[in-house]
């Protein structure tokens, strides 16, 4: 299993210990989603996995794990390689840093009902599509950073509780597309364009 590309572990519901994928360097793609039964993500869990492009986490069930009420803030700080991470449906108010991931390309964060806020996104110069649609508690980006996104395309602000468009988003480029559906928004800056 050393020159492993690919691991998938979608609902897994007896999944209760990840702590051995980090030996597992060459991976290219990860996926852990759906139910599981997971108490804790070690620290630099990600660590020397250089390889990897595609992390999948999405609809990962750690709401029940008492012992767990966020994740490690520098979790993935191993992985630079990273271009599309998908953490959909995480029932946590704190999300790790994504700020060393100067690759990333795709960030997922759908429905993540109690995300309330995102931390810094400087040094994501490369990224492409934001989506915390559907997270409904989400309000406030923690800095200017967004401002710093100039190959942004697509942020999807669908069901979230932004209410300042005009606040958020004051220098995103002309090529971005904002999808909106809160209709509490304010105007839109004249550089952007709805879909």
């Amino acid at each position: 299993m050393e020159k492993l590309l690919v691991l998938v572990l979608r609902s897994c519901d007896l999944l209760d210990d990840i702590t051995h994928i980090n030996k597992l360097k060459t991976l290219k793609v990860l996926e852990i989603s759906g139910d599981s039964h997971l108490v804790s993500i070690p620290d630099k869990l990600f660590n020397g996995m250089t390889n990897l492009q595609s992390l999948n986490l999405s609809r990962l069930d750690i709401s029940g794990a008492s012992s767990l009420k966020s994740m490690p803030i520098n979790l993935f700080d191993g992985i630079t390689n990273l271009q599309s991470l998908n953490l959909s449906g995480l029932q946590m108010e704190t999300l790790p840093s994504f700020s060393k991931l100067s690759e990333l390309r795709v960030l997922i964060l759908r429905g993540c009902s109690r995300l309330e806020k995102l931390q810094s996104l400087r040094g994501l110069g490369k990224l492409q599509t934001l989506d915390p649609s559907e997270s409904i508690m989400f309000k406030i980006f923690t800095d200017e950073s967004i401002e710093h996104l100039d190959q942004l395309r697509i942020l999807d602000l669908s069901k979230t509780s932004i209410s300042k468009l005009k606040l958020v988003l004051p220098s995103v480029g002309r090529h971005t597309q904002v999808i909106q559906s809160n209709e509490e928004l304010c105007s839109r800056p004249s550089n952007l364009k709805a879909v």
